[in-house]
């Protein structure tokens, strides 16, 4: 099995993406091919995500982790602001 690493950077946050190829194999002609994909947040908070995924839906589900990595992060740094900072960055107001 062969393992990559890949890692990313949203808003301070800072994520790795480990593939290890080959995690399930189908021992037959033609069988399927299932790879694991763990996405986790290498600092204090408790994001973890794992998935099988099948060779030719790679490529977009590591963009669809990586998408969901970054909304988690953007939703956290939302609930840590009060409603009236909500309110005023609605209205267009920045710090």
């Amino acid at each position: 099995m062969n393992i990559y690493n890949k890692q990313f950077e949203h808003q301070g946050y800072h994520f790795n993406i480990k593939v290890e190829l080959d995690h399930r194999v189908e021992r037959r002609p033609f069988g399927k091919r299932e790879h694991l994909v763990v996405v986790n947040e290498m600092g204090p908070t408790n994001y973890y995500e794992k998935f099988l995924v099948e060779s030719s839906n790679l490529p977009g589900e590591i963009s669809s982790a990586t998408n969901r990595a970054r909304l988690w992060v953007e939703n956290l740094q939302n609930e840590q602001k009060t409603e009236d900072e909500k309110l005023l960055e609605s209205l267009g107001f920045s710090r």
